[in-house]
Parts: C-alpha cells; sequence; structure tokens
C-alpha cells in the first residue's frame, strides 16, 4: 500500500512509500531504473516509457550505473533489496550453459566522492538452445549503515554482468513500465527470437528513515 509523505524538517524527499514500519520508523520506496533518449540512465520514483527499455552484450561484462539527484535530504538506513531482470541468450552452433553474475550496489555521489554503501551478488545460470533464450530475475540484498543524503546528491544503482563465456550474451532489463516486448536490435538482445515472460521492471527497494 503507498501512503502520502508528509513532508517535515530533514525527511524524505520522495512522495511514497512502498512499506512503512511504524515501530522501527522506516520506510521503504521502490526507484525504478529506465533510460532516456539521451542515453542517460535514469532512477525514478514513477513509471515511464523507457527509450529502449533493455541493454545487453555478447561475451563481454557490463556495467550500468542510474542516477538519481535528490531535491531534498534522506536518510537511509537498513536492507536494500534490488530485483534484476535478465535475458540469458546463446547466438552459436550448439546448446550450451550460460551463467552471469548478477551484482547490484547502493551508491552515494556528492559531487567529488562516489561511495558505495551495499553491494550484493546473484548468480544466474542455464542451459540454452542455440538461437534463443531463456529469461531469470537475479535478486540481490544488501544492508545498508545510515548515511544522510543531502539536497542536490546522486543516490545511483549500479548493476553490473560478468561476462557470459562462449557464445553467451546477457541482457539487461530496465523498463520502469515492465514492457515484455521492446524492440530488440543489435545492443540489446541481439536480434533472438523470443520476449521477456514477465516483467522488465529493473527496481531497487531502498529503505530510508521517516518521520511519523
Amino acid at each position: 500500500m503507498t501512503l502520502p509523505t508528509s513532508y517535515r524538517k530533514g525527511g524524505a524527499a520522495i512522495a511514497s512509500y512502498e512499506f512503512i514500519d511504524l515501530a522501527t520508523g522506516r520506510g521503504v520506496i521502490p526507484f525504478y531504473c529506465g533510460d532516456a533518449a539521451s542515453g542517460a540512465k535514469l532512477l525514478t520514483t514513477y513509471q515511464y516509457y523507457a527509450t529502449k527499455g533493455v541493454t545487453g552484450l555478447s561475451g563481454a561484462a557490463m556495467t550500468l550505473d542510474f542516477d538519481a539527484t535528490l531535491d531534498r535530504p534522506m536518510i537511509l538506513d537498513g536492507t536494500a533489496t534490488i530485483n534484476v531482470p535478465v535475458i540469458l541468450g546463446n547466438d552459436g552452433g550448439a546448446p550450451e550453459t550460460v551463467g552471469t553474475t548478477v551484482k547490484g550496489s547502493v551508491m552515494h555521489y556528492d559531487g567529488t566522492t562516489l561511495t558505495t554503501l551495499t553491494s550484493g551478488a546473484a548468480l544466474a545460470s542455464q542451459s540454452v538452445t542455440n538461437g534463443t533464450q531463456v529469461n531469470k530475475m537475479a535478486t540481490v540484498h544488501g544492508a545498508v549503515a545510515r548515511k544522510k543524503f543531502r539536497a542536490g546528491e546522486i543516490l545511483r544503482i549500479r548493476v553490473e554482468t560478468s561476462a557470459p563465456g562462449g557464445n553467451g550474451h546477457v541482457s539487461v532489463g530496465h523498463d520502469p513500465k515492465g514492457r515484455t516486448s521492446i524492440d530488440e536490435d543489435a545492443d540489446d538482445q541481439l536480434g533472438l527470437t523470443g520476449d521477456w515472460v514477465f516483467s522488465t521492471q529493473l527496481i531497487a527497494n531502498i529503505p530510508v528513515v521517516i518521520n511519523l
């Protein structure tokens, strides 16, 4: 259930919480990862149709950074969860196991120093028939020690995938609207057949301190 926020001095800069724990004074804010026509990777609290909605590479590692500039102070404290939708594809001539380690990080940037507040990793792996792809959801968790963000500072979600090796490729979904049918090109799903079988929403659930 989403509840409105009543802003107070030092309160969160976001309009709503996904969950509130009255006993601890903590809330969870879902941030959606997406992209714009400029190519910028965005982190927002609202859902919109991303320009691409998916990024992929064949046989190589990827690093994707999604940023939100906060317009009010916010204090993070608790366990963060990042859900990363991925496609494992095989563009070779025979079936093979395609695997990647998906790492998700919550980061703070004050304009000078980039600090990792927490990170976690999950393995996505499966045998894939040549010319096809399979869908996986990688979920990572990490504890965030209490950290205050000032107005104008940046909250960053970083998603990294390791090189799959062989003829494998990995695509990461990042459409805030969660479309399962997205245009395929050389930079995302490499033209292999099949749509996503579940949402392409890349969501970071961020724990924050709230004023009750």
